[in-house]
């Protein structure tokens, strides 16, 4: 599914949501690749009118856009550094994400299915800008903001922003789909502010 070296993701605007949702395109062409939507209870939605996001745990389905397939999911449980599990189409476990704990820079890392640390997702502490490095500290990737219009930045939680993978990680596809998913993860489980 996740070939390509960029990806453009554009959050649905909306002035009042109670869930968060995704679109993943193609840059070039901006054409939809695929779909980021949480699904979670009808209780865990209205919970959130009182209290913030980051205290539930979420679940978040990445479908393919053409036929509406659950192509990926990921799972966050707990609060205090959560761990955040992505699954494939079958269930099969493709990787983790485990926040860090008293780090003002890094926000966490990437980790395949056994357990194997495959990346550190770093950043500014106020910008959006973060960076994916392997454990040796090479780049693998970043994640950059997009502006949208004062309104939309100003008024909403909608935001935009660019997924680059390095070429040299293209070919894996399980690498590139955790990269891009944690690049997901950032906004989704970590960043979201409803």
């Amino acid at each position: 599914m996740f070939t390509q070296s960029n990806y453009l993701i554009k959050q649905e605007f909306a002035l009042f949501k109670l869930t968060s949702k995704y679109f993943i395109n193609d840059p070039e062409s901006n054409n939809i690749i695929a779909i980021a939507e949480e699904n979670i209870s009808a209780l865990q939605k209205y919970s959130r009118l009182l209290i913030k996001k980051q205290f539930f745990g979420t679940t978040v389905e990445i479908k393919d856009a053409a036929s509406q397939q659950i192509i990926y999911t990921i799972k966050k449980s707990g609060f205090f550094a959560p761990k955040v599990e992505v699954r494939d189409a079958s269930g099969n476990s493709i990787g983790y994400f485990k926040s860090k704990v008293f780090s003002l820079k890094g926000m966490f890392d990437v980790f395949t299915s056994d357990n194997t640390k495959l990346a550190d997702v770093t950043g500014e502490f106020l910008s959006w800008n973060y960076t994916f490095k392997d454990v040796t500290g090479k780049q693998l990737g970043v994640v950059t903001k997009k502006w949208s219009g004062i309104g939309k930045e100003f008024f909403t939680s909608s935001d935009n922003y660019m997924i680059s993978i390095d070429e040299s990680v293209k070919g894996n596809s399980n690498i590139m789909a955790l990269l891009i998913i944690a690049g997901l993860a950032i906004d989704i489980v970590y960043r979201e502010r409803n």
